[in-house]
């Protein structure tokens, strides 16, 4: 899911409406979905302080530095002009910052734990939040709330609650059968999914389209375990590290491509740079750990 999203933000305005959209994006489109549902699949019963002191570790000081770097790479590259209260408007609406759209998911995690934690102190069960979760997106919709992450936090809390109602009993073989159907039976339909913006379109086909994925995912691996191969294990394992940075990259590569007179195409060439900087990063990662500086990916080295 870590490869596939680096690739959709390399890719996406590139290729969107060819034909090779669909086979190469849209197979795996509900990867934000997944995201959440796997979290909500862990969760754990912890105090509300604990959750938050975690969660802060975890995804507040990350967000917050590459957050940080990704913009000062915006103003000395992209616009010098930028304004702090400019930016914190853009923040608000959005949750994210200019040079690193995607950290938006980091903040929406961290609320989405907290939020789910304190109803569940209520003694209110996985189905209950859920439905809750739809409500508060629709309400919001409805009423046209501003704030972007209204809607993906709403989303959010959706899918984390299916990952803890449906941790065990997903691997049904009724539920996979159903999920087979739905998946398949609604993939050719254009399903527009935009966890940032809140964007499913249509609603109700992209909702259970995206859990039949998460699903039919989690099953897939479950039985047959040695798909798991190590290169996918290790991306799991660094998932953060790349998360982190892979936008400041493609963004880098993308002004080193425009700044020189490169004879193959653009597309080419972004990818093979961008691949570069994958087998790269991952044998930095692999042989020297970046133990020193595991605190900025909201990890510490005995983490590893």
């Amino acid at each position: 899911m870590i490869l596939h999203m680096m690739f959709f933000h390399l890719c996406d305005e590139t290729i969107v409406g060819t034909p090779y959209y669909y086979p190469i994006l849209h197979t795996l489109a509900f990867f934000m979905a997944w995201f959440f549902f796997k979290s909500g699949m862990f969760y754990r019963d912890w105090e509300i302080r604990d959750v938050i002191k975690t969660g802060f570790k975890r995804f507040i000081i990350p967000a917050v530095i590459f957050a940080v770097i990704g913009f000062a790479f915006y103003l000395l590259t992209v616009n010098p002009h930028a304004t702090l209260s400019d930016e914190i408007k853009y923040f608000y609406v959005f949750g994210s910052v200019h040079g690193h759209t995607p950290i938006w998911f980091l903040f929406s995690l961290f609320a989405v734990q907290v939020i789910f934690t304190i109803i569940r102190k209520c003694k209110l069960n996985s189905v209950v939040i859920a439905v809750i979760s739809l409500g508060l997106y629709f309400s919001s919709k409805y009423i046209g709330f501003r704030p972007y992450w209204i809607y993906n936090i709403s989303l959010g809390l959706l899918f984390y609650s299916l990952g803890l109602l449906l941790k065990d009993h997903q691997y049904n073989r009724t539920i996979t059968i159903t999920c087979l159907v739905i998946y398949f039976g609604l993939y050719f339909f254009h399903t527009d999914i935009d966890f940032q913006y809140g964007l499913f379109k249509p609603f109700v086909i992209a909702i259970p389209w995206a859990l039949a994925g998460c699903i039919l995912t989690n099953t897939l691996f479950k039985t047959f375990p040695r798909l798991c191969v190590a290169p996918l294990s290790f991306f799991g394992r660094y998932a953060m590290e790349f998360y982190c940075t892979h936008i400041i990259i493609l963004y880098a590569i993308r002004k080193i491509v425009d700044s020189i007179d490169c004879p193959l195409s653009g597309v080419f060439t972004i990818s093979f740079l961008f691949a570069v900087y994958i087998v790269i990063f991952a044998i930095i990662l692999h042989y020297f750990k970046l133990k020193h500086i595991q605190w900025m990916f909201g990890k510490s080295y005995k983490d590893k």
